[in-house]
């Protein structure tokens, strides 16, 4: 059983999100899985599995809260153990089938986006224990294992933390994305880890507002893609059917 566990909180995606996610799995991931909404609202979540948003972290900024997934204890008391867990963002559209993506061995997947140099945690694979030293890591000094990982992540901006990392300052710029690509980066020995692309398995970044590298919006799907990850920055697009892909298969 594969665990898909997506995230909502705060009002800016509706339930039709978590709603068009499971239709998206249904159609294109061949295994079996459950899908499981965290959560500080299930109205218009009927049929859903829901859990309730952890205390931990819900004064954080952006999305540190979602670290709690790696947190193996966590996962067992809410029922949310599988042989993966596999975590997607709701603002993805799933366009061909996945299957291949989350039935792979290695116990970590995650994806690479080339034109950042960094894995993106809008969606990420893996065995229930195998990043379970990532929850410690950071638990024991959310501040400060903050601003170690922006200044490590993102060395444009270094100096904003070292040499003495400025820590408040961290805790508001850090989402859970250089925190991962950081524990990544400390313990890659220790890891064994797929590595999803966008040439070798589909997994596309919609160049919009949300990533601004100088390229053109998706009007089309290349060939080969299997899912499309937009950003929150780039939500209104969904919401309007922006492209034919979208008005095609998010739903």
């Amino acid at each position: 059983m594969i665990s898909v566990i997506c995230w909502k909180w705060g009002a800016l995606f509706g339930p039709e999100y978590v709603l068009k996610l499971r239709s998206m799995l249904a159609r294109h991931l061949h295994a079996a899985h459950r899908l499981t909404c965290v959560t500080d609202d299930v109205a218009g979540l009927d049929g859903v599995s829901t859990v309730a948003l952890p205390h931990e972290l819900s004064e954080a900024p952006r999305c540190l809260r979602r670290l709690r997934q790696y947190d193996p204890r966590w996962l067992d008391d809410n029922e949310l153990w599988g042989e993966r867990v596999v975590s997607i963002d709701l603002d993805v559209v799933i366009v061909d089938d996945v299957t291949s993506l989350f039935t792979r061995p290695e116990p970590i997947a995650l994806w690479y986006v080339r034109h950042s140099s960094l894995f993106c945690t809008s969606i990420v694979m893996y065995a229930p224990d195998a990043l379970r030293g990532l929850w410690g890591d950071f638990i024991a000094d959310p501040a400060g294992y903050a601003a170690a990982s922006m200044a490590d992540v993102y060395p444009a901006r270094r100096l904003r933390y070292s040499p003495q990392p400025d820590a408040k300052r961290a805790w508001f710029d850090a989402s859970d994305q250089p925190i991962v690509n950081h524990y990544v980066r400390t313990h890659r020995d220790e890891l064994d880890i797929g590595v999803w692309s966008e040439e070798e398995h589909g997994v596309i970044p919609y160049f919009g507002a949300g990533y601004r590298r100088g390229y053109a919006p998706i009007d089309a799907l290349p060939a080969g893609a299997r899912i499309v990850a937009l950003g929150s920055s780039d939500k209104h697009v969904m919401d309007a059917g922006g492209h034919r892909w979208i008005k095609e298969h998010w739903h």
